[in-house]
């Protein structure tokens, strides 16, 4: 099934699109902080390399960890 859009309809208009077409956005929750989605951020680039080397393996498992550690401390305080 394809879906025809006229040049006066937008995407956004449409109900029945999922919000990962219309570059919907998950909920942020209060408490994660930056320093905690720059980790994140670091993760996520560490995780495309880290099947290359025992090396760089190890140095996502770490940030992982961090990443984790992380987020159930700023968790349990923010309760």
């Amino acid at each position: 099934m394809t879906l025809t859009l006229s040049p006066t309809t937008s995407m956004k208009s449409c109900s029945h699109w999922p919000n990962k077409f219309l570059g919907g956005r998950r909920k942020n929750n209060p408490w994660v902080t930056t320093e905690i989605m720059d980790l994140c951020y670091k993760r996520r680039e560490l995780r495309h390399e880290k099947y290359t080397s025992l090396d760089s393996r190890t140095q996502y498992q770490k940030e992982n960890r961090e990443v984790k550690t992380k987020m159930k401390e700023a968790k349990v305080g923010c309760n």
